[in-house]
């Protein structure tokens, strides 16, 4: 086939065509269109802070005094398909230009692209339309270059890789056998910032190191001018802004530093150990909690900055509490040995026993005199007892009763001007008072679960028709002796209202307490024990009256139909 040159003359300029291609000031053009020669195409400068770019823009350029949004042609399918269609942007201003595709197409598959102050933006059309990648960034001609976002969230400048941006992927930086460094060159705080901008509870971590190797993982700080007690510069790992926390195994252990709590050791989120701002230290172990020297004594001490002062040390051979450090001769002054017995020690040399033993504490006194008669008193789940000669004399337990084994009488309390009783006063047996008993409330068990053979009572209103009050002078000295009054009743005596109890025995025997030998004990009477028989009689009286009373009321009636029939 022959070649084909047309040849036009267009003023200075040569159009030449030959194969299919066209060449202006070139007899061979290699492309469609070879330019040997200046190339001009339409410069539009613009202020608008809203532009829509049309198939006649190809440079535009923009000075307004605002950020600008400029909007792209739609692309079209079919004829009129402009693929390959190219626009430069040059954003001469200190705003921000923001370029808009129309409806969903994208801009290398984003909804925008961003043109900063003195940049410039080259885009090309794909021809392809709807929500594929219309157009892409094809280059740019700015002198401040243009930021561009790699896949992974980090931005490019040139061939520059510079941190910034949002990661949208795990990301490596493999750095072989060299060194990585994060280097700042300010004179003041915060020279390398990893920081987290979300102040959200679940923000994730910012920063992991890892081992892959399985061989663990240290973290080294150093300074140049540290020494083995600190120094000004020693390395310090501080968080300014809140609590620092050291965490291990995913956070299963934790030790947090912070302003309000001091120092917490914690496990699981349950907190376990705390030291506060003065140096005390708590801990929080829900079973107890223990501190232990696995190779030797375990020594606490109090005032340790004076020669004086107190220390207790645990070992082999028990607990051991000095004064004034007397260790060094072995002179302390609270032992508790092995088997938990504990001595207390003075100066010269004697001392008392607390000894342990059964599940129960005795504090024991030995009377040198009489060795076999020890005073003991007991503490256990009885609660404490006193003991005398083996034999239990008083008890208190749990709740602050008192009781006491045997009768109280004659002159055991003639010591005892008063005597109070916080909570209850239990006395097994008898107890005799010369005086007057004062309280502020009397209560008598009365438990039916604790009765049997309930029955109805045979007093009544005849039974106190029978009683005889009797006023009387009741001697001060209460104690019958031979058969007598240990004291002449004439001596000293006060005036009661009352009953005789031999009188009351042969009417309510039930109310009266007869000693088993009136010739050692006086009679009583139990005033309570009337109030049933004083109840029915009550009742009987009342049914009497309510008979009484209907009596009356049929009687009125009956004479107030008399009256009618008498016309009265």
């Amino acid at each position: 086939m022959k070649k084909a040159t047309l040849f036009f003359i267009l003023s200075s300029t040569v159009l030449y065509s030959q194969a299919g291609n066209i060449g202006i000031n070139t007899t061979a053009p290699g492309s469609s269109l070879t330019v040997n020669g200046s190339l001009a195409a339409k410069y539009n400068a613009i202020t608008s802070a809203a532009y829509t770019m049309t198939s006649s823009d190809f440079h535009i350029s923009y000075n307004g005094t605002a950020n600008a949004v400029f909007t792209l042609p739609t692309a079209i399918s079919g004829d009129g398909n402009f693929k390959g269609r190219m626009y430069t942007i040059k954003n001469n201003t200190a705003f921000t230009i923001t370029v808009n595709p129309a409806a969903t197409e994208t801009i290398n598959g984003n909804a925008s692209a961003t043109v900063g102050p003195n940049q410039s933006l080259q885009l090309i059309s794909t021809g392809l339309t709807g929500a594929a990648s219309t157009w892409e960034l094809s280059g740019n001609n700015s002198a401040v270059a243009t930021n561009v976002t790699a896949s992974n969230g980090l931005t490019t400048v040139g061939n520059d890789v510079r941190l910034g941006g949002t990661l949208l992927q795990n990301t490596a930086i493999d750095y072989a056998d060299k060194a990585l460094y994060f280097r700042s060159n300010v004179d003041g705080f915060g020279l390398t910032a990893i920081s987290n901008s979300n102040p959200g509870t679940n923000a994730a971590a910012l920063l992991q190191f890892t081992n892959n190797t399985g061989s663990s993982l240290n973290m080294f700080l150093n300074s140049s001018t540290k020494t083995t007690d600190g120094g000004a510069n020693a390395s310090t790992i501080n968080s300014v802004g809140g609590p620092l926390t050291v965490a291990g195994n995913n956070n299963v252990a934790q030790f947090r530093l912070s302003q309000l709590g001091g120092g917490d050791y914690l496990y699981n989120n349950d907190r376990k150990l705390n030291f506060n701002g003065d140096g005390d230290i708590t801990a929080f172990g829900t079973a107890g909690n223990a501190v232990n020297a696995y190779n030797g004594l375990l020594t606490l001490k109090g005032n340790s900055s004076i020669a004086s002062f107190s220390k207790v040390t645990l070992g082999s051979t028990g607990l051991r509490y000095y004064f004034a450090d007397d260790s060094a001769v072995d002179k302390s002054v609270l032992d508790i040995n092995g088997y938990g017995d504990i001595y207390m020690k003075r100066s010269d040399g004697s001392g008392n026993i607390i000894s342990s033993q059964y599940g129960h504490l005795d504090l024991s006194g030995f009377n040198g005199n009489t060795p076999n008669a020890p005073t003991q008193i007991y503490l256990g789940i009885d609660g404490l007892k006193y003991s005398y000669s083996g034999f239990t004399k008083t008890t208190i337990n749990g709740i602050g009763d008192i009781k006491t084994a045997g009768d109280v009488q004659g002159q055991t309390l003639s010591s005892i001007s008063h005597a109070y009783v916080g909570n209850n006063l239990s006395v097994s047996g008898s107890a005799y008072v010369t005086g007057t008993v004062t309280a502020s409330g009397t209560v008598l068990t009365s438990d039916m679960r604790l009765k049997t053979q309930v029955k109805e009572i045979g007093y009544g209103l005849s039974t106190i028709m029978a009683l005889q009050p009797k006023q009387y002078e009741l001697s001060a000295d209460t104690q019958i002796k031979d058969g007598k009054p240990a004291v002449n009743p004439a001596l000293k005596s006060q005036h009661r209202l009352g009953f005789l109890a031999q009188n009351l025995y042969k009417i309510v025997p039930e109310a009266v307490y007869k000693p088993k030998d009136d010739s050692k004990e006086a009679w009583g009477v139990d005033y309570t024990a009337l109030v049933p028989a004083l109840t029915k009689a009550i009742q009987e009286q009342q049914a009497e009256i309510e008979q009484q009373r209907n009596k009356i009321n049929k009687l009125e009636l009956e004479m107030e139909g008399i009256k009618k029939k008498l016309g009265l």
